[in-house]
């Protein structure tokens, strides 16, 4: 009852977090040695609108207080001043409406680059009777968490209604990335 009286992110500006993986070895890319950062889109298990981008502190992660977290607004981001207390005060990452179903980000070492797969069902939600028949996955990578993000190719599967694919950090290459899908939402064995 705590959790839905006094929830860790209120709303739905940074309802779906994923942290941002790193791998198991330590790294100091963009404050990763002292940040853990995550990326959320507006609230949608699927389909939804943008996707912004929080950390917290590691000495503070452990607390688990919403409160301690900060959003970014804009910027260079290793900067102080770019990022924000609330979360409806963030600046979009990415915004393309109806097209970012929850997902995270994985960072490459050997390219110096962070990679995502963003997924949607073009014909809406994946509730709606039909609407996942069709999954279009879009990938896009970066050179910091904050941008900018750029396009680098999509993924079309029918009848597949795929959702939530991950980017496995354990088995990336310089040339290859493995990735793993929670289920189909057309075969009930995989869902």
């Amino acid at each position: 009852i705590e959790n839905m009286e006094q929830p860790l992110f209120p709303g739905n500006s940074f309802a779906t977090p994923y942290f941002i993986q790193y791998g198991l070895k330590p790294i100091d890319a963009d404050g990763a040695d002292r940040f853990v950062y995550a990326i959320s889109n507006n609230g949608f298990w699927d389909n939804g609108d943008a996707m912004i981008l929080g950390r917290i502190s590691r000495a503070k992660m452990q607390n688990l207080r919403g409160r301690d977290w900060e959003y970014y607004a804009g910027g260079n981001g290793r900067h102080d001043s770019a990022w924000a207390a609330k979360a409806e005060e963030a600046k979009p990452i990415l915004q393309s409406p109806g097209k970012f179903g929850m997902t995270g980000a994985v960072y490459v070492p050997h390219r110096r680059r962070y990679l995502m797969v963003t997924w949607y069902y073009p014909a809406g939600g994946g509730k709606m009777k039909g609407a996942a028949s069709e999954t279009i996955w879009d990938f896009y990578e970066s050179p910091r968490p904050w941008g900018p993000w750029t396009s680098i190719g999509r993924r079309h599967f029918s009848p597949e209604g795929y959702y939530c694919p991950q980017i496995c950090p354990k088995f990336l290459t310089r040339n290859r990335a493995y990735i793993w899908t929670a289920g189909n939402w057309n075969d009930p064995r995989f869902y």
